[in-house]
C-alpha cells in the first residue's frame, strides 16, 4: 500500500534530505536501503547529488531490488544482500575509506 509516509519520504528524497544530512553530519558512509523498486530507482540521483557535494563520502545500498551490478551502475561504493552482510561492508568500506586520507 502506498501510504501518506512512503509519499512524504519520496518527497523528502527529491528535495535533497539524504544530501542535506551528509553535509551536516560529515558523515563517511552513507547506507540506502530499498525495498521496492518505486524507491530504488530513487537511488542514483541521491547518489549523484550526494557526490556532487562531497565527492569523498562513500555510499553503500542494499534491499530486496537491488543487485551487486545495479549498485555498480547507480555509483554506489558497495552493495549488501542483507543487514548482517551490510555490517560486515560497511566495515570494509569505512577501512577503505580512511586509508585514502
Amino acid at each position: 500500500m502506498y501510504g501518506k509516509r512512503e509519499k512524504e519520504l519520496f518527497q523528502e528524497l527529491k528535495n535533497g534530505v539524504f544530501v542535506e544530512e551528509q553535509l551536516r553530519t560529515n558523515a563517511d558512509l552513507v547506507c540506502l536501503s530499498a525495498m521496492m523498486t518505486s524507491s530504488m530507482l530513487l537511488m542514483k540521483d541521491i547518489i549523484a547529488k550526494i557526490k556532487e557535494k562531497n565527492k569523498d563520502v562513500m555510499i553503500m545500498v542494499g534491499g530486496a531490488p537491488l543487485t551487486p551490478a545495479i549498485a555498480e551502475k547507480f555509483g554506489a561504493d558497495g552493495f549488501a544482500e542483507n543487514a548482517v552482510k551490510a555490517q560486515k561492508k560497511a566495515v570494509e568500506l569505512l577501512s577503505i575509506f580512511r586509508n585514502r586520507f
